[in-house]
C-alpha cells in the first residue's frame, strides 16, 4: 500500500506550479483543498509557530496539541493528520522541501541534524524559550515579508538556515542534542539512509555492518553515542511503524504485513509486535480502527 503523498502545490490547490517554498499566516489560512485527503505523506518539511491559540496534530499515531509560543515539526515521510484548531489562532505556516534547502545551503546536512539528532523527529513540539520568542518571530516575520518579493530565493534561503539555526540553539540549550564527531554522523547518516532502504527486507546487524563496510562493533558503538540505543531497535522501530501504518490504514491481512516486511512466520510477526506496542497486530488494528478510520 502506499500512502497519499502530498507536494506544497497541492496544498496551496496549484498543482501546475513547482512550489518549493511558502510561508503564510496562520490567521489568515484557507481550508485545505478538496483533493488532500487524511491520512497523508508530506513530500516536504512544514513548521508551525503558534503565537496564539492552539493547533492539534497526530504525526505517526502520536497526537500533540501545539500552544501559545510553541514549534511544531512535521518532517518529510511522516504520517499525519491534522486536527481541529482552538481559540485565536495567530503564528505562522512554513512549508519547504529538500531542494530548496540543498540548493541554496551549503551545509545541507544541517536539517538532518536538527531534525533526526535533535530529537524533532520523534517528539515534533517545542515550548519556547521566552526570552527567545522575540528573535524567531523577527525570523518568521521577514520570511514572511521577503517571501512577496520577486526573485526572493537567495535571500529566502538565508533566512531560513538562520530560523532553524536559531531553533537548533534552543535545542542544545536544552540539552536536547549534544555535538558529535563529524565521521560519527557520517556513519549514522549513512546507516539510517540503510535503514529506510532496507527495513522491509528484515536485515541483520551483519548486513547493515558490511553494507558501511565496518565491523558490528564499530556500528553498534557509533549507533549508541548518538541514539542511546541499538542498531536493531532502531531497525526494529522502523518495521514496527510501517505494520502500524498498514495495520490501520490498509485491508492488508496480518499475514500480508508480516511478508511485506520480511517475515515469513505469521505467529513471529505476532510475538514481535506485541514486544514493542504490548498488543497483538489484531488488538493494535481493533483499536484504531475505531479511532481513525
Amino acid at each position: 500500500m502506499t500512502f497519499n503523498q502530498y507536494t506544497i502545490q497541492d496544498f496551496l490547490n496549484d498543482p501546475h506550479r513547482q512550489i518549493h517554498f511558502h510561508i503564510d499566516r496562520l490567521e489568515n489560512q484557507i481550508q485545505l483543498p478538496k483533493n488532500v485527503l487524511s491520512p497523508h505523506k508530506h513530500l516536504f518539511h512544514e513548521l508551525f509557530f503558534v503565537e496564539s491559540g492552539e493547533i492539534s496534530h497526530i504525526v505517526d499515531f502520536k497526537e500533540f496539541t501545539a500552544g501559545e509560543n510553541t514549534l511544531s515539526f512535521i518532517t518529510q515521510g511522516q504520517l499525519h493528520f491534522r486536527g481541529e484548531n482552538k481559540g485565536a489562532i495567530k503564528g505562522f505556516r512554513l512549508m519547504f522541501d529538500a531542494d530548496f534547502f540543498w540548493a541554496l545551503q551549503p551545509y545541507h546536512q544541517f536539517l538532518f541534524d536538527m531534525v533526526h539528532l535533535g530529537n524533532i523527529y520523534h517528539s515534533p513540539k517545542i515550548k519556547i524559550i521566552l526570552e527567545k520568542q522575540p528573535k524567531l518571530k523577527f525570523y518568521f516575520e521577514n520570511l514572511y515579508s521577503e517571501y512577496q518579493q520577486p526573485h526572493s530565493e537567495l535571500a529566502l534561503g538565508s533566512l531560513l538556515y538562520l530560523l532553524l539555526l536559531e531553533i537548533q540553539r534552543q535545542l542544545d540549550d536544552a540539552n536536547i542534542n549534544t555535538r558529535f564527531e563529524q565521521n560519527d554522523l557520517n556513519l549514522f547518516r549513512k546507516f539510517t539512509d540503510l535503514v529506510e532502504k532496507n527495513f522491509r527486507q528484515s536485515w541483520s546487524m551483519q548486513q547493515y555492518a558490511d553494507a558501511l563496510q565496518i565491523s558490528i562493533s564499530k556500528l553498534n558503538k557509533t549507533v549508541h553515542l548518538i541514539t542511546n540505543d541499538s542498531v536493531l531497535n532502531i531497525a526494529h522501530n522502523r518495521s514496527i511503524l510501517e505494520a502500524k501504518r498498514l495495520l490501520t490504514f490498509s485491508d492488508l491481512t496480518i499475514s500480508e504485513i508480516a511478508f511485506s516486511l520480511g517475515i515469513q512466520d505469521t505467529s513471529y510477526f505476532a510475538r514481535f509486535f506485541r514486544k514493542f506496542e504490548g498488543v497483538s497486530p489484531k488488538e493494535f488494528r481493533s483499536n484504531t480502527f475505531k479511532m481513525y478510520r
